[in-house]
């Protein structure tokens, strides 16, 4: 493996295995289309991922409370077990990418952005949601 500069691009690397190094640089800004308080530079990805709190079942007659990022098949519960509806699932989990991240003079394909994606989470309080 072959140590080569994100600065222009070396016709005579072509087909080896090389190792580049550097800052990345996204074409656009991310915002999520529903929380528009997000909005977040030079990044490979933005997840919103929406969690509800449901009652999970431990055993025949035992019940726990859970954060789940799914609802929960409640539907043989006990009726004080069950989640209201479906409809209260307000927003569905959803990914936001760039459409082009560079390295240099290198454009990053879909799957090497999925495989540098390093999650940094925080979390958002009710009541921000257009």
């Amino acid at each position: 493996c072959e140590s080569a500069s994100i600065i222009g691009i070396d016709p005579m690397n072509q087909g080896k295995l090389l190792q580049i190094q550097g800052w990345t640089f996204a074409d656009t800004d991310l915002q999520d289309d529903r929380i528009t308080c997000i909005q977040i530079s030079n990044a490979m990805r933005l997840d919103r991922i929406v969690e509800m709190l449901q009652y999970e079942q431990i055993d025949d007659d035992e019940f726990e409370l859970v954060w789940r990022r799914y609802p929960v098949d409640d539907e043989k519960y006990p009726e004080e077990y069950q989640t209201p509806s479906a409809d209260n699932w307000v927003l569905p989990n959803k990914v936001y990418r760039p459409n082009t991240v560079m390295l240099g003079d290198f454009r990053l394909s879909r799957l090497q952005m999925h495989h540098l994606n390093r999650p940094i989470p925080f979390r958002l309080t009710i009541g921000i949601i257009d």
